[in-house]
């Protein structure tokens, strides 16, 4: 009988390499590239602990080649993220957080944190974002297109939270089509792979689905520790994403209290964790109210909020739609597959829309391919917390970006739900 060999990607990514080298050494500035090397050396040796101390003791067979295709092809992402922040449109988020990066990362240099409290850009949340611009850059040569690569790198570690957490969640599944999904799924190596606040909330999203799988799989308290840190480091850019995965997480500890043979219990880990968690719910309701200037959480208050989210994010341009509203009869359904799967491919106005359009193409037929196991876990979702929370944060993000009218800002806040979603049929 022959022996069963496994792939070798190695010519992929040596292929890879070569176009990312060749990408950065005509597009990134030559004065840039000293600084660029500083990252990619980082990034590299960053990427090798994430691959021993990260991937191989959840999934010893994951092929080491696999994981430095992955790698390679997202920071190829980023840098054509950047091609077009600094090359195509010329202006950006990324370009004023780098400008404004600097200036603040000359201030804490110095041990002058005056800054924190003198400077001001928009909105609070976006002026956090200068903030850890200028942290890094204060550790960091200041570098748009280096700063770029390390973002990319923030979410791409964030893809590794994930993928421990599905693991330790579904141990007997196979992790193939989820794997595939969380490190290779275009808009997953595309959107966080910038400068800006995706990457960021990718990253630490993926630590909060990791700690909250770790509490309910090993009944380990530690795992409550990385949701505390990950739902505060989130509320600091997104606090309404701090407020979704909030509920979801209050509503699966629910269910675990009421007990369940998929769940590691121990006294110590229900009483103390349950202080921790109202202690995080809490801390993650009152940053959400706060955020969305609700006095109480009842529908008048809501709709309006809502209505308003509309008519502030569709806009007049060729990417823009009109969205219904989920307190309609038929408005929700009609948002959820909205929210999903568009554009679709007669929608696609740009290469852009047409490739997120494929990849929602691709999405369905994996969805109806494995439909059977979706539906067992959807049916079943009252037998296992997990399934409750990543059932529950997919709908309340899902439910939230219906009020969103403009395809390119719906590509990109889609990733949000997107490790959430895949895990119910992967």
């Amino acid at each position: 009988m022959a022996r069963h060999r496994k792939r070798d990607f190695s010519p992929l990514v040596v292929l890879s390499g070569l176009t990312l080298a060749a990408f950065l050494i005509f597009m990134i500035p030559g004065e840039e590239l000293l600084s660029m090397s500083v990252y990619v050396g980082l990034g590299l040796f960053f990427a090798s602990l994430l691959y021993v101390k990260g991937i191989k003791p959840v999934d010893p067979d994951f092929p080491p080649s696999l994981f430095w295709w992955a790698f390679v092809l997202k920071l190829l992402s980023s840098a054509v993220n950047y091609w077009f922040v600094a090359e195509v449109y010329g202006r950006g988020d990324a370009n004023r957080y780098h400008t404004y990066g600097i200036y603040v990362a000359q201030y804490l240099a110095n041990f002058d944190f005056s800054i924190l409290q003198d400077f001001g850009y928009g909105s609070q949340y976006t002026t956090n974002m200068v903030f850890l611009t200028g942290l890094f850059y204060t550790i960091l040569p200041a570098s748009l297109s280096g700063i770029f690569f390390l973002f990319a790198g923030l979410a791409f570690m964030g893809s590794m939270f994930f993928y421990r957490a599905f693991r330790l969640a579904f141990s007997t599944s196979s992790p193939h089509l989820f794997r595939f999904g969380i490190f290779f799924l275009p808009s997953i190596l595309y959107w966080p792979s910038s400068l800006g606040k995706d990457a960021w909330i990718f990253c630490f999203s993926g630590l909060i689905a990791y700690g909250f799988a770790t509490y309910l799989r090993q009944a380990r308290l530690s795992g409550l520790l990385l949701v505390g840190v990950g739902l505060f480091l989130i509320s600091l850019i997104r606090p309404h994403i701090t407020f979704f995965i909030g509920l979801a997480i209050m509503g699966a500890f629910f269910y675990y209290l009421l007990g369940s043979k998929a769940v590691a219990r121990r006294t110590e880990a229900l009483i103390i964790g349950g202080v921790l968690i109202i202690g995080l719910t809490f801390f993650a309701l009152r940053t959400g109210f706060d955020f969305f200037g609700l006095e109480r959480f009842e529908q008048e208050e809501v709709e309006a909020f809502y209505d308003d989210i509309q008519d502030r994010y569709t806009g007049s341009t060729g990417s823009s739609f009109r969205t219904a509203s989920i307190f309609e009869p038929t408005g929700a359904i009609q948002g959820i597959i909205t929210v999903l799967f568009r554009p679709f491919p007669w929608e696609a106005h740009n290469i852009p829309a047409l490739i997120t359009s494929i990849e929602s193409v691709l999405v369905v037929v994996l969805l109806w391919s494995r439909r059977r196991l979706f539906w067992s876990r959807v049916v079943h979702f009252r037998s296992d917390p997990w399934i409750i929370f990543i059932i529950l944060t997919s709908i309340i993000m899902i439910l939230a970006l219906t009020a969103v009218g403009n395809f390119g800002l719906l590509a990109r806040q889609r990733v949000m739900v997107l490790p959430y979603f895949w895990m119910l049929f992967a």
